[in-house]
């Protein structure tokens, strides 16, 4: 039976999972921390933790794990069959009568399962994932300091202008200047600080000013008064945009909404993205199944010599990146032409069909 493992399919079973694991590690990591670092600034700029900024880009994991999952479990079948030939394992077990589809069950059975379980995350994990991240970004870029103060820029909001030299990492402000405008009939006027310290309380925002001046124009008297302060509190609240409500991106939707976009939009163009959405989620987790066939039935194809090995291993690469880019240009296409998403499924079938016919074929063939 398929499922029936004996010593060595548990044998590779378990050298496969750990070669997918070590990748997965290695190349998502790295993605990851590529992907984390376009958001310092936004951290940076906002006084927020480590702690926050870890809980912001961990959200960012299960999509990825999405994404480069089906690229590692390629990556290890290679490295597995490389190592099955290089130990004289491979030659071993065609010896004693192996097929190569018994060789392949192992592969088989952890790409069935990683399609599961992708399957699984893009359906209830990945939206949940993008949903908590967004509200958290949504969360940050709102804070009421980051809407007013961002040090070494001059920030003109409503008529007023707010400068900051510098920011320490305790929170002080160092050179501090702001200026109102005469729009909308009000007082102009200059303030300048040497320091100043941001103090949130029940939802509002001050800035206290410390060794400073104030200048301000009487437009009715013509006078320029001139004042020295050692503190003074600057109310903020003014210059604070509202916060808006968030709109829902596709990929924080449900399946379910994907698929029934009527409830949320009456664009056409917005609809049938939202479709293409949902139908990305299914479809794109059987890449790991089929990027297994293709490593199965192209590696275990004919004899084991060097050259033609090579030449596998690139027929192999290159095949399952045609496949990929090939699905992803008919989902992106779809978007115009909702007829191509059968397209899509007709295609990811013939995929699964005709590699497994391509390991069949050779079924009870004895490579020498």
């Amino acid at each position: 039976m398929f499922f029936t493992f004996n010593t060595i399919d548990r044998y590779i079973f378990k050298m496969l999972g750990s070669y997918i694991f070590s990748i997965s590690i290695l190349v998502i990591g790295m993605v990851w921390l590529s992907q984390s670092l376009r958001f310092l600034e936004l951290i940076m700029n906002n006084s927020i933790g480590l702690k926050s900024y870890i809980f912001l880009v961990i959200f960012l994991l299960p999509d990825l794990i999405s994404i480069l999952l089906p690229i590692c479990l390629l990556i290890a079948g290679i490295q597995v069959y490389q190592k099955l030939i290089a130990d004289n394992e491979m030659v071993v077990l065609r010896s004693t009568g192996y097929s190569n589809f018994q060789i392949a069950k192992p592969f088989l059975t952890i790409g069935g399962i990683l399609t599961i379980i992708t399957l699984l995350s893009n359906i209830f994990l990945i939206p949940e994932s993008f949903k908590k991240f967004r509200s958290f970004e949504h969360q940050i870029k709102n804070e009421l300091s980051s809407s007013v103060i961002q040090p070494g820029t001059f920030n003109a909001i409503k008529g007023t202008t707010v400068y900051v030299q510098e920011r320490s990492l305790k929170g002080q402000l160092k050179g501090i200047f702001i200026h109102q405008s005469a729009e909308n009939k009000k007082v102009p006027f200059i303030i300048t600080a040497e320091t100043g310290q941001l103090i949130k309380e029940n939802n509002t925002l001050n800035l206290l000013l410390f060794q400073g001046h104030r200048q301000e124009w009487n437009p009715e008297t013509k006078q320029l008064s001139f004042f020295h302060f050692e503190n003074c509190a600057y109310d903020l609240n003014t210059l604070i945009p509202q916060d808006q409500p968030r709109p829902k991106k596709p990929y924080e939707r449900s399946l379910n909404e994907l698929l029934n976009p009527e409830d949320f939009t009456q664009d056409e163009t917005t609809k049938q993205r939202m479709i293409v959405e949902g139908h990305q989620r299914i479809i794109l987790p059987w890449l790991c199944l089929i990027n297994t066939l293709i490593v199965m039935s192209i590696l275990l194809f004919g004899d084991l010599k060097r050259r033609q090995r090579k030449r596998k291993i690139v027929a192999s690469i290159c095949v399952a990146a045609a496949i990929q880019v090939s699905i992803i240009i008919l989902l992106n296409m779809s978007v115009k032409s909702p007829s191509l998403l059968w397209c899509v499924y007709s295609f990811l079938f013939l995929n699964l069909i005709g590699f497994s016919a391509l390991l069949q074929t050779h079924y009870f063939k004895k490579t020498p």
